[in-house]
């Protein structure tokens, strides 16, 4: 909920999106994606790849 209260408008992040960053910071597991603008909370995302 936080998460979707601090940046859904502001940083269009959706349902899903704050759910699977809530999830990745508390289980302290590294999020993998290559939509890093969808997780501006997580400081240090970094692409899976680069194409």
């Amino acid at each position: 909920g936080l998460y979707r209260r601090d940046y859904g408008k502001s940083h269009s992040v959706g349902l899903a999106d704050a759910i699977l960053a809530a999830t990745a910071e508390s289980e302290k597991a590294e999020l993998k994606t290559l939509n890093t603008k969808h997780y501006p909370m997580l400081k240090g995302l970094r692409p899976a790849y680069k194409k």
